[in-house]
């Protein structure tokens, strides 16, 4: 779910968000993969980055707003692609996988688990978009419809991108100022959803 004030938009109904967050039909395509891949470096180092500079008893301090701990939102920020990467070889990507980082994130306990966590999923975004990119065309199913694989890995850097910005505002709430944050030209090409992450 993404949401915005009081309004919120489920799923990847791509003409809803962008009416959510402000965006003309005539934004900005998608990247070529190669860019795609190259942010998509550029937001998980970022992630991971941040994510070594919480003290781990601050991983269970819960957010504002949305009522999850730092823990399961940076490692949110890491876990849509994979779950994408997933269904690539067949299945579905269902509603009832939405909210299962809740409790999957708890399965990393430390601040360097998640920064490897990250790492994992980063080689298997390379892996896909270097050596199968033919499959990036390949249709897969949704709870919110057939989507693409490319449009698919696009939503996930999407949303990553967000989480990171959340996960820095946060970082500076619980006096962590963090390191060599991104600022707008690192996200250039980026749709980034603006609300509560």
């Amino acid at each position: 779910m993404t949401v915005v004030g009081d309004r919120g938009v489920q799923g990847y109904d791509v003409a809803a968000l962008r009416d959510l967050v402000g965006l003309s039909a005539d934004a900005k395509g998608a990247l070529p993969p190669d860019e795609l891949l190259e942010k998509y470096r550029l937001v998980f180092r970022a992630a991971q980055r941040a994510v070594l500079q919480i003290p781990e008893l601050d991983l269970d301090w819960t957010t504002p707003g949305r009522r999850r701990t730092l823990r399961q939102l940076t490692w949110h920020i890491f876990d849509r692609a994979e779950d994408f990467i997933r269904v690539v070889d067949g299945g579905e990507f269902t509603a009832d996988m939405v909210d299962d980082y809740m409790s999957r994130s708890n399965l990393c306990r430390t601040s360097a688990d998640i920064a490897a966590y990250g790492e994992q999923v980063l080689t298997k975004v390379e892996e896909l978009i270097t050596h199968r990119r033919e499959w990036l065309d390949r249709p897969v199913e949704t709870y919110f419809g057939t989507s693409s694989v490319y449009d698919l890995l696009t939503r996930a850097l999407s949303m990553a991108a967000f989480r990171l910005e959340g996960t820095y505002g946060y970082m500076r709430m619980i006096g962590v100022e963090p390191s060599s944050p991104l600022g707008p030209d690192d996200y250039a090409g980026i749709a980034i959803p603006s609300g509560t992450p």
